[in-house]
């Protein structure tokens, strides 16, 4: 089981949401993300009629972001845009959408990390 990122976002019906994820600790020095892949894991989840969940623009940080409070370099974090309607999931379920983030590095390596939201 991939590690879970710590933060959870909120995302409400029609919400168009930036997401980021910070890879420096697990980085070696100088190296980068060089590619970024972005899934939803729990595809049970159904959109609200009329939408779908869309995932766009995965990629390494191309200038400096701030990552829960912590800045971080250009290459040394993935990130992505979500967005769509979403359902709570029903009564059967906490209304929590998981995404695999996995990036590959300058130096050939792959990392992989679980990143959620809760619709609202």
């Amino acid at each position: 089981m991939p590690i879970e990122h710590s933060e959870t976002r909120t995302l409400s019906e029609g919400d168009v949401e930036f997401a980021a994820v910070n890879f420096t600790g697990q980085l070696d020095s100088g190296e980068t993300i060089t590619a970024v892949s972005v899934v939803e894991v729990d595809s049970n989840h159904d959109a609200v009629s009329g939408g779908a969940l869309t995932i766009s623009s995965a990629a390494a940080n191309v200038a400096t972001l701030v990552i829960e409070g912590e800045t971080v370099a250009i290459g040394k974090a993935a990130q992505w845009t979500v967005s769509g309607q979403l359902n709570d999931g029903g009564p059967n379920s906490d209304g929590t959408y998981r995404f695999k983030v996995t990036v590959t590095t300058s130096a050939s390596r792959t990392k992989v990390r679980v990143y959620r939201f809760k619709a609202e």
